[in-house]
């Protein structure tokens, strides 16, 4: 008579599987950003506070009597960073779940596959928002929108967004990129991606799909656009991203726009110093890359940074080694068991290196001082979730399966804004 499956025999299996170089192999494949970015896995209270001097005492002046009448305090602002949450389900079959009685080798073959699956899918859902402004947008609507229902064809503006795209996504469309203005109710499936061509084979029951989702709006995973009544806790003062569901990336730390008027990120107006709360944006879409990033690192220096990473897009990248020619110098950089190639370039105050990154939208350079982000969260981000029973593996009421939910609760910050950057450059499309 075979012995029945335990809680505690999956539970071992799954940290067979599951051990830390595989989930860092996971992790850190194909992303850089996230490789590189430096970690931090504890993120207690409701909020974490990150304090940044944007302003000197200025108690000074040639005659004493003035410095002593004209004193005033340093000036720090204090942003109140929250945790968002992010998950990825794998639904494990019943029957699979019996062979683990005789035979942990059916389980292990097939249990690895869809939680390998929800693993890289949590990952990736993570390293797209590294770059992006906590709206959950993921790309534009292009050419209006071709066919009937059930069965439509989307094109994007941009054909190398479709990486941020698969199938069986259930997708939602918004007016504006920072998840504002109109919000039509549709949604629609997608059944096929051409991703040499940017267009999306959709299904929706909606009718008037063509319109309700007009050319220039944004695309998001349904259940990742702003939503001011979500569960995240939120400090008092911070309207704008009390709504967010995605983490604060890069764009909404280093907007290349500016601040709103208004602005309220994490409880902070950055707009009383836009420079050193976000940092520096510069438009070299007039230059070659070398001078964009030469005279946009100038300006970082400035501020007191020294950029030494920069992340692009791959063909942002590749165009860059284009124009560099034979003056391109590589360089390989391994995190743990992964390696990633990049370029060297010379900055206003330092040597840089440039890397691409699938997740990093075309016409742009982060240039980052690295040392001053991090991804804090609350355990590792993405882990197997547990509660407080220390169940990974739950019953799916009412069907023949189990549950195991990948995700993790975190934000990314930078204590230095003032230290990093923005470059605007020549659109790229492959």
């Amino acid at each position: 008579m075979p012995t029945p499956i335990t809680q505690s025999a999956v539970s071992g299996i799954l940290k067979e599987l599951y051990d830390d170089q595989k989930v860092q192999w996971l992790t850190y494949k194909d992303n850089p950003t996230l490789a590189m970015m430096h970690k931090e896995e504890k993120f207690p209270g409701k909020y974490y506070p990150v304090p940044v001097v944007y302003g000197l005492s200025q108690g000074a002046s040639a005659t004493f009597s003035n410095a002593y009448n004209n004193q005033s305090s340093p000036l720090v602002a204090e942003f109140l960073v929250t945790r968002v949450a992010d998950f990825s389900l794998a639904t494990i079959d019943g029957q699979l779940l019996a062979a683990a009685q005789t035979d942990p080798g059916a389980f292990i073959d097939g249990a690895e596959l869809m939680i390998d699956a929800a693993f890289q899918t949590a990952v990736n859902r993570i390293a797209s928002a590294q770059f992006r402004n906590g709206a959950g947008t993921i790309g534009q609507i292009g050419a209006s929108i071709t066919g009937s229902s059930p069965n439509y064809l989307l094109t994007l503006a941009n054909p190398d967004d479709s990486v941020q795209f698969e199938v069986g996504q259930t997708l939602v469309a918004v007016q504006n990129v920072d998840g504002t203005g109109t919000a039509p109710t549709a949604t629609a499936t997608i059944n096929a991606v051409d991703r040499n061509s940017g267009v999306l084979t959709l299904t929706s029951s909606d009718a008037t799909l063509s319109s309700d989702w007009p050319s220039g709006y944004y695309l998001a995973v349904q259940g990742d656009l702003p939503n001011s009544t979500n569960n995240n806790f939120q400090p008092s003062g911070s309207t704008l991203t009390n709504s967010w569901l995605k983490l604060a990336g890069f764009a909404a730390w280093l907007p290349l726009s500016g601040p709103p008027s208004g602005d309220t990120f994490f409880g902070v107006n950055r707009n009383l110093d836009v420079t050193r709360l976000a940092g520096v944006s510069f438009d070299g879409t007039s230059l070659s890359y070398e001078e964009a990033i030469l005279q946009g690192t100038g300006r970082i220096a400035m501020q007191g940074g020294r950029v030494d990473t920069g992340i692009c897009s791959y063909a942002t990248y590749t165009a860059l080694i284009t124009s560099l020619g034979s003056k391109v110098q590589y360089i390989d950089e391994k995190i743990g068991e992964i390696g990633f190639r990049g370029v060297q370039v010379n900055g206003a105050n330092t040597v840089m290196s440039i890397f691409p990154d699938r997740s990093c939208p075309d016409g742009v350079i982060y240039c980052l001082e690295m040392d001053s982000w991090c991804l804090r969260s609350q355990n590792p981000a993405p882990h197997i979730l547990k509660y407080m029973d220390e169940i990974e593996i739950l019953r799916v009421p009412g069907v023949d399966s189990a549950e195991l939910r990948v995700g993790g609760y975190m934000n990314q910050y930078t204590n230095k804004p003032g230290h990093n950057g923005a470059i605007k450059v020549q659109l790229q499309e492959f």
